[in-house]
């Protein structure tokens, strides 16, 4: 067997750990009791015991939602989609849904990917830093209301705009640690708007159809001239210089440019 340095030695192993074919394992010196399949198994099964060991911790509700063996499952059949990324957890946390779009056995559970989005967006920002979210009220007081239209307004860094069919906040909120309530859910409770930032704490707020429409346009870096103009098209009925202000007042406007 030939020998190899360190580097050549690591990328080995991880090219065992991903495919078993026989070039990936020639370097494996045959044991009296293991074959090399069987000992670089030791360690693919001990990787991929820890990769859904973290998916779980990340997707609770839907864990909770499917059960344990249909979870795992999924997160195998995912892990064997994508061997090349194994055993890159964000990348297998950030796929996982979109690919719950793809599982046969949880079609029947159409909310579920929507539901795992909200979990990991959640999972994202509670591992962020806290951020300052409110606008410098001063700042904006000194310029002339005119020039509105020529501004840029932010939201709040590492904010999420999540929207859905289904009542995820709700379905998400039934199935927290020491939820206590009715479990009821009506799905056909309507559309679900969100924005999930984090403040001090992760805070995710559920916002009208009018106020979901604002922010989005306000997230699209645009003038302000121009978002009214697109929400007077969209939302004629809509107020707003009323969306606007309460939109600052809860912290959902964080600053401000020239466009």
């Amino acid at each position: 067997m030939k020998i190899m340095d360190l580097k050549h030695l690591q990328q080995a192993f991880c090219n065992a750990l991903m495919t078993s074919s026989e070039k990936s394992l020639s370097w494996i010196s045959s044991h009296a009791h293991l074959a090399p399949e069987a000992q670089i198994s030791i360690y693919r099964n001990s990787i991929l015991g820890r990769v859904i060991k973290v998916l779980s911790a990340t997707f609770p509700v839907c864990l909770a939602l499917v059960g344990e063996p249909c979870f795992r499952a999924i997160c195998r059949s995912l892990i064997d989609a994508f061997p090349d990324q194994f055993p890159e957890i964000n990348f297998f946390a950030k796929q996982f849904p979109l690919f719950l779009q793809e599982i046969k056995a949880v079609q029947h559970l159409a909310y579920l990917s929507d539901v795992a989005q909200l979990e990991w967006t959640y999972h994202r920002m509670h591992y962020s830093d806290p951020i300052a979210t409110a606008i410098d009220l001063r700042e904006l007081s000194q310029i002339d209301e005119s020039q509105y239209g020529r501004l840029c307004f932010h939201l709040p860094a590492n904010c999420t705009l999540l929207s859905s069919l289904y009542p995820i906040l709700r379905i998400w909120q039934v199935n927290q640690p020491g939820f206590q309530g009715s479990q009821v859910v009506h799905l056909d409770e309507g559309e679900c708007r969100l924005l999930i930032y984090r403040a001090e704490n992760v805070e995710i707020a559920q916002l009208t159809p009018e106020m979901f429409a604002l922010l989005v346009l306000l997230h699209q870096q645009k003038s302000f001239e121009w978002v009214c103009e697109s929400m007077s098209i969209q939302n004629p009925e809509a107020d707003i210089p009323l969306l606007f202000q309460e939109a600052i007042q809860q912290g959902w406007i964080s600053g401000f440019e020239s466009c």
